[in-house]
């Protein structure tokens, strides 16, 4: 998911050169958790700069809910929220992506957690909020609200990358989406079984998150080792270093995958992807 938008001034004239004000973005993955215990009901949105740190985050705000304590609005203290974020980062995250990566929770609309400051995406989760669950409607409210606060912005949703998880009590299903310039992946999984719905579902996010995190890698393995090959870069280089760390990581979430498969009955179609097939043999 992917939001972005574009501020451009209130008034203009014809003398006015547009080039002089470059574009905000603001992308986004969004991920909403409807969250129930008894007779509490909690929305809970996660916001983060890319799908799998998304998928992460949300897998331990799903368990800390149903495994530490219910609503959050209603504890005593508030959830160790960086600590949370900082586990769903991987070492390589941590080397790599350290300055890029931000997190966002917000709970019924409020932001509770953030690592860094952006209006603009608290206004647009107040509006998401306004539109009663209708998050498509919620682009429009958006644009209007931020209008009659003095910021003409645009806002376009893409959804090139995408995790749908359906759960029910035979089993859950998990349709993902990676569309990309190079080649488009598109597959879904059935877990069946398992000692609880909560853990196949926390399990579920961590799989979906796997896979399409070890799907971007192998963009980027392929792209350096093409360089490599067209001596563009040498072994000794710090490109060819991360070359040889996507591969090792994408090792690691292949283990990852494989232990989660040992403890459900799992099923793909149209079959499971190996994001480390081009890659093999470096």
């Amino acid at each position: 998911f992917d939001d972005r938008s574009r501020v451009i001034p209130d008034v203009i004239d014809d003398d006015t050169d547009l080039s002089q004000f470059e574009p905000e973005t603001v992308r986004s993955n969004r991920i909403a958790l409807n969250l129930v215990k008894g007779d509490d009901t909690e929305l809970v949105v996660v916001r983060a700069q890319n799908m799998h740190s998304t998928l992460r985050m949300a897998a331990s705000v799903f368990t800390n809910f149903y495994k530490g304590g219910g609503p959050f609005l209603k504890r005593h203290h508030s959830p160790k929220w960086e600590f949370m974020w900082r586990q769903s980062q991987s070492n390589y995250e941590q080397e790599y992506n350290a300055d890029k990566a931000w997190c966002a929770v917000y709970i019924k609309g409020a932001s509770v957690f953030k690592t860094r400051n952006d209006h603009n995406m608290d206004i647009i989760e107040q509006c998401a909020i306004a539109s009663k669950g209708d998050y498509d409607n919620t682009k429009d409210v958006a644009e209007y609200a931020l209008k009659k606060l003095g910021r003409d912005i645009r806002i376009t949703h893409h959804n090139n990358v995408a995790a749908v998880i359906t759960d029910k009590p035979d089993g859950l299903r998990c349709g993902i989406m990676h569309r990309s310039q190079q080649r488009d992946t598109v597959f879904s999984f059935v877990m069946e079984g398992g000692a609880a719905r909560t853990e196949r579902i926390n399990h579920a996010f961590i799989t979906a998150a796997a896979f399409l995190e070890g799907i971007n890698l192998g963009h980027v393995v392929r792209h350096w080792r093409q360089q490599l090959i067209e001596e563009k870069i040498t072994k000794g280089s710090d490109e060819a270093k991360l070359m040889r760390d996507s591969q090792k990581r994408q090792l690691l979430l292949t283990l990852e995958i494989n232990a989660i498969e040992d403890m459900y009955k799992f099923k793909y179609r149209p079959e499971k992807p190996d994001f480390m097939a081009s890659t093999k043999g470096l």
